[in-house]
């Protein structure tokens, strides 16, 4: 009712007009729009979670959501709540498992919304796989509902990812159910993510030509399995590299595509994946992303999220690996951040695709629309990616044909300029000899033969003229010259 009334508040805010008429039954149920109202149980789950953990901070996106009156009055309101709800018990936290079904944990490698990344050995098979387990404190400050939510996503997630096989995704091993938790051991990648790769220096438009179209094919086939990656960013994005076994990279060596090419692209943590539509009384999390590769739509983390979200947060990815900047980075306040996210162009600045060429910049900024239904989806952006880099080396090759042409015509100019500036100053010195009363052919000061200098000089003249093509006319001239044989002369012939 909280929530609802909420929204409710901010919608009479928003038209003050409207608000004045008197209601009536259609309109009441009409006051609201239908995906506020399908995500109204979720939010409700997240607002009993922070009342119950006693944290305002985790609402504070929903508050600055809806504007400074209506988030004034809720924040009173659930702060009133925290203050009459008694503080939880403090349980136990329960110490992690060594071993997991036979796999020894060896270091955390992350963790995500519910979910916490390992490094595993299989003690039979002397070789090294990524677990992910639900988060111990997520489950202890869960109810018996959202605990029930969380383990019910995790199987599904478990179940769609298990189905799942493609090259440029991470590939599941195993998966069951230890102490009544489930878990999933998925393959260990050799490599390095793109934030260590293009952390020693930016990569190029030209590097990321199969990058962005192997990671488009990786969303897609995540999408055409019914999930939402949410957390795409240049350290989920993994590239395969040939590194020896126990190598790690090395960005002195292996950053150089010439010595270590990248093999391919494969998305990889998925501590935030969910499915496209949720049910509404499963616990979610405000955020649900990285602040300056979160889409517009995915800050409140509604029951239905469109897939296309993940194709912003590629079109950021490109721009941070290419620039080493992110979205709103001059943003101070994280709250503001989040709040640009939501409302802003995050290339109102054109100043920020100044770098970019024109057909690159069109692609980024299709991308990266507020709303959801004006972007492609992943396999388009990564045909619309690649037909913009392959228009930009077509011009860049025709640029260079027309300097090429040109360097070629201006040396042939300054050749020609230098030869009869030569030939000038030949002419010059021949004239003088002959007015100094020397005998012909010879020069004045030394009483050399001046005839081989001339003739030189006559060469480099010739040289310097316009060469015309071979007559055809010549021939022609003579053959009608010759005279033509006669009847009678060729019956003697015979």
């Amino acid at each position: 009712a909280l929530v609802l009334a909420g929204e409710r508040l901010q919608g009479a805010l928003a038209d003050p007009v409207k608000a004045l008429h008197p209601t009536s039954d259609a309109s009441r149920e009409d006051s609201l729009s239908r995906a506020a109202t399908e995500n109204a149980p979720r939010v409700a789950a997240l607002v009993a979670r922070a009342i119950r953990a006693r944290e305002t901070s985790l609402l504070e996106v929903w508050f600055a959501s809806l504007g400074p009156i209506a988030s004034q009055l809720l924040e009173a309101a659930v702060v009133g709540a925290i203050r009459k709800t008694p503080p939880p018990r403090p349980r136990p936290r329960q110490p992690e498992p060594k071993i997991i079904h036979g796999y020894e944990l060896v270091k955390p490698l992350g963790e995500g919304g519910i979910g916490s990344v390992w490094l595993v050995r299989k003690a039979d098979a002397e070789r090294l796989f990524v677990l992910k387990i639900p988060k111990a404190e997520a489950l202890a400050t869960a109810n018996d509902a959202e605990r029930d939510g969380i383990l019910a996503s995790f199987v599904e997630e478990a179940k769609a990812l298990a189905g799942l096989y493609h090259p440029n995704v991470a590939n599941i091993i195993d998966r069951g159910v230890a102490d009544g938790a489930p878990f999933l051991v998925l393959e260990y990648l050799i490599g390095a993510d793109l934030r260590e790769y293009a952390h020693a220096h930016p990569m190029s438009l030209f590097e990321l030509r199969q990058v962005v179209p192997e990671s488009c094919a990786g969303l897609a086939a995540l999408h055409a399995a019914g999930l939402v990656h949410r957390d795409i960013k240049p350290g989920n994005l993994w590239l395969r590299l040939p590194l020896a076994g126990g190598e790690r990279f090395d960005a002195q060596r292996h950053r150089n595509p010439a010595l270590a090419p990248p093999l391919a692209t494969v998305v990889i943590d998925f501590g935030m994946v969910r499915p496209i539509r949720v049910q509404g009384d499963v616990g979610g999390r405000f955020v649900a992303g990285t602040p300056g590769y979160i889409a517009p739509e995915q800050v409140l983390d509604p029951v239905e999220l469109d897939p296309r979200a993940d194709v912003y947060s590629l079109a950021a990815t490109i721009y941070n690996v290419t620039t080493r900047r992110a979205f709103f980075d001059d943003v101070e306040s994280p709250r503001d951040r989040i709040l640009a996210h939501m409302r802003r162009d995050p290339f109102e600045d054109p100043a920020r695709l100044a770098g970019f060429p024109a057909a690159v910049a069109k692609v980024l900024r299709a991308a990266t629309a507020l709303s959801p239904n004006d972007r492609p989806g992943p396999l388009e952006f990564g045909r619309a990616f690649a037909a913009s880099l392959l228009e930009m080396f077509v011009m860049c090759r025709a640029r260079r044909a027309r300097w090429r042409a040109a360097r070629s015509a201006r040396r042939g100019r300054e050749r020609a300029r230098r030869s009869a500036t030569a030939t000038r100053r030949s002419g010059s010195r021949g004239s003088r000899s002959t007015r100094a009363g020397s005998r012909p052919g010879c020069s004045s000061r030394t009483g050399r033969d001046a005839r081989p200098a001339r003739r030189w000089a006559d060469l480099a003249a010739a040289a310097a003229r316009p060469r015309r093509g071979p007559s055809r006319a010549a021939p022609r001239r003579r053959r009608e010259a010759r005279p033509r044989a006669s009847p009678r002369s060729c019956a003697r012939r015979r």
